[in-house]
């Protein structure tokens, strides 16, 4: 018994991390990955499946069962309002506008000094498509890191403009793609130690 509860507090899992985002260009490549700035991450598996039963022997008994339907989603909290991560939010590129002093500003009055501005047109982009990766730090036992192939991003919730007490936070959510690689793949960091050196060749 004394066996397994060490294993099962081997097991035990607390973590954080740092989760990157690469977004699809319209190529098909990536473009360079960025930190979100998370502070939650969750993933969600449901599944449909499909079943067959006989009676032959009376009582109705399941004979088969396959899987018809699979859903991969995410959900990701982050207090970075970078324009990059609010980009992904409202389905924009990061855009930028130069104004010299005394030009209008775009949003009313005049600039003072020269300014730079980065613009975020909502809906410019539509779906962003992007790869993410999470690598842990543990607070407790295993690292752990963790790739969602290709995910369509968008915002989950409300966007704060104003907020009282709290630091706002940026809600975002993905619906992962099937890929050749599948849809997520974890990995779990069992044993780290220093390799061996090879010889060199003659």
């Amino acid at each position: 018994m004394a066996n397994n509860a060490n294993k099962q507090k081997e097991n035990l899992y607390f973590s954080g991390g740092r989760v990157e985002i690469a977004v699809f260009k319209n190529d098909g490549s990536l473009d360079t990955p960025f930190n979100l700035g998370c502070i939650e991450l969750t993933l969600n598996r449901e599944i449909t499946k499909a079943q067959a039963f006989s009676k032959e022997q009376g009582s109705k008994q399941k004979i088969a069962e396959v899987i018809t339907d699979e859903n991969v989603t995410l959900k990701m909290k982050c207090n970075d309002f970078s324009a990059q991560n609010l980009a992904l939010a409202l389905g924009a590129k990061v855009e930028t506008l130069e104004v010299k002093t005394g030009e209008a500003l775009p949003f009313g009055g005049n600039a003072t000094k020269d300014t730079t501005l980065s613009v975020l047109k909502a809906g410019s982009v539509g779906i962003v498509r992007a790869k993410i990766t999470f690598i842990s730090t543990p607070v407790l036992n295993k690292k752990v890191a963790a790739v969602i192939h290709e995910a369509n991003i968008s915002m989950s919730g409300d966007l704060a403009l104003m907020n009282d007490g709290d630091f706002a936070t940026l809600e975002l959510e993905g619906s992962a793609n099937a890929t050749d690689a599948g849809y997520y793949t974890h990995y779990i960091i069992e044993e780290e130690r220093d390799g061996t050196p090879k010889a060199p060749k003659a």
